[in-house]
């Protein structure tokens, strides 16, 4: 019996443009993006399909597009709508929680974080 199972993205890099200030609007910056999706691995065990899972490549290409073309001003706007995203294009998750580090936005600390999880309706 599965009990809970779980596919991940970690550490997506990428620069998109983040922010409020005035040069974030201008100027790309990195993120670090991390992706945690619940899934059904039992259907996995009746069908090896992808059709039961997710395709990482596809998921990140479409992760790091949204983003990019998005251009958000916060960081929680970008977890809670990316996260949306991902639950609108893939039925079979469950649950999604999307964590992104944003390292230059605080001078001496190692970044600004914001995360959220986000269940399938």
């Amino acid at each position: 019996m599965v009990i809970a199972s779980q596919i991940s993205i970690l550490d997506l890099r990428f620069d998109c443009i983040i922010g409020i200030l005035e040069l974030e609007r201008i100027h790309a910056q990195p993120i670090s993006l991390s992706i945690y999706i619940d899934l059904d691995f039992s259907l996995i065990d009746k069908e090896e399909s992808i059709q039961n899972s997710i395709d990482y490549s596809v998921l990140a290409e479409e992760v790091e597009d949204f983003i990019k073309n998005a251009k958000f001003k916060l960081i929680e706007s970008l977890v809670y709508k990316t996260a949306k995203h991902i639950l609108s294009l893939y039925p079979q998750a469950q649950k999604v929680k999307v964590e992104v580090l944003k390292p230059k936005a605080i001078p001496n600390a190692k970044a600004a974080s914001a995360s959220v999880i986000l269940n399938q309706k």
